[in-house]
């Protein structure tokens, strides 16, 4: 709520936007398939950008959007929050402090929800009105947090997740891609 409620006073657009709820409109357009080109766009039709956060914001109608651009990244940071909550709990009872678990999980996700950043309105490279920089940024939370967890003997499984998250990081987001791959 405290993400969305600057949003929803001046509700503004970054640069990107336009692009990005472009993409969004050529997806519902295209029966919610990815669109070989993309018409509108005078210079480069062909669609390169990942194209998963587009698919998901095809979801949502055009209204709420242009009403409160942030919603998606507000939604997509509650479920960050959510991860934050899991990693410090988690790491807690890793470090042999199994009461502390909860309160850890709980200052995690507070910390995390209470970052400068994620309370701006349009600040800064991550503005946070229609982008996928959220959603890759929880991909890649995820990547980290599942290799770590399989590291410390979670199992296959933990691997299988951070190789499927690094995988949808891959279909969401340009900037997230690069900090993967360069990491």
């Amino acid at each position: 709520l405290v993400r969305l409620l600057p949003a929803w006073l001046w509700p503004t657009f970054t640069s990107d936007a336009g692009f990005h709820l472009l993409m969004r409109r050529e997806i519902r357009n295209n029966g919610f398939r990815i669109p070989r080109k993309l018409a509108p766009c005078v210079f480069d039709e062909q669609v390169t950008y990942p194209w998963l956060y587009h698919q998901l914001i095809a979801l949502l109608p055009e209204a709420w959007l242009r009403r409160v651009p942030a919603l998606p990244s507000a939604i997509i940071d509650g479920c960050h929050a959510a991860l934050a909550y899991w990693g410090g709990s988690w790491l807690a009872t890793v470090l042999g402090f199994p009461e502390m678990a909860a309160k850890a999980g709980i200052w995690s996700a507070v910390l995390f929800g209470l970052n400068p950043a994620l309370l701006a309105h349009g600040m800064g490279p991550r503005a946070y009105e229609v982008t996928p920089r959220p959603l890759g940024e929880l991909f890649f939370s995820m990547v980290l947090l599942s290799a770590v967890r399989a590291a410390f003997g979670g199992g296959w499984g933990w691997w299988l997740t951070a190789a499927l998250a690094g995988g949808l990081l891959l279909l969401s987001s340009k900037f997230a891609a690069q900090v993967l791959v360069f990491l």
